[in-house]
This record gives C-alpha cells, structure tokens and sequence, in this order.
C-alpha cells in the first residue's frame, strides 16, 4: 500500500509556521499591553496556524519511508487517538476534576503532540510494545 504524504521539505516549514505562530503573539503581548478581549481574534488566528504547522509536520515524509515506519505512524495514530477518546470520556463523566483542556483545539494540540511523541518514541526503538 502507498501512502500518500506530503514532501520531506514540509516538516521544516510546519515547525517553521508552528513556532512563529507560537513566539509572535507571546512577543507581541509583551510589547504591546492590551486588554485581553482585544487579542481574542489573534489568539484563535495564531492557534489555527499553530494546527495547520503541526499537521504539515504530522503529515510530512521521514528521510527513509519503509514499511517499518508506516507500522509506526500507524500505532502512533491509534495511540493518540485511543488518548483523545479516553480524554473525551473522563471529561463527560466529570472524572478530571476540571477541565484540563478547554477546548476543540486543546484536544487537538494534544492528540497531535500524542502523535508525535509516540511516533519518535517508537521510531527509535525506546518502546517495543511488550
């Protein structure tokens, strides 16, 4: 099976875009004190181009693409999709004691990063799944 993923080129520009997005709006705020309903369209702009860097990163090629590496975005992606699930239900039940993440995107910064964590880990061998 081929899998269709974006070119090695865009990992770089994904944590380009995931970093600026992130450091901006912090310098900005330092910079320049406003009140903090002022800066709500800001923040959900720099959150939307933090996602969309992380899912180029999440979505791009590794420098050798075999099938060992497709066995690990593939248990890396059930991981952290078994992690959102788990997250969704203790938080419906009321299990956290409060919310941990707020929101959509909250969920979705920390599937990613669930992702991306597991999907190295894996990569390098630390974790051998026994």
């Amino acid at each position: 099976m081929q899998s269709r993923l974006l070119r090695r080129a865009y990992k770089i520009v994904g944590l380009t875009l995931f970093s600026l997005a992130f450091l901006v709006p912090i310098i900005l705020g330092l910079i320049n004190q406003e009140p903090w309903e002022q800066t709500a369209f800001r923040r959900q702009v720099a959150n939307s181009i933090m996602l969309f860097g992380l899912l180029l990163f999440m979505l791009s090629r590794e420098k050798v693409e075999d099938e060992f590496v497709d066995f690990c975005r593939l248990r890396a992606f059930r991981t952290a999709l078994i992690a959102g699930v788990i997250y969704f239900l203790q938080d419906a039940f009321g299990t956290l004691g409060g919310n941990l993440v707020d929101s959509s995107f909250g969920v979705l910064i920390m599937q990613i990063a669930v992702y991306v964590v597991m999907f190295y880990v894996l990569k390098a061998g630390l974790f051998n799944g026994k």
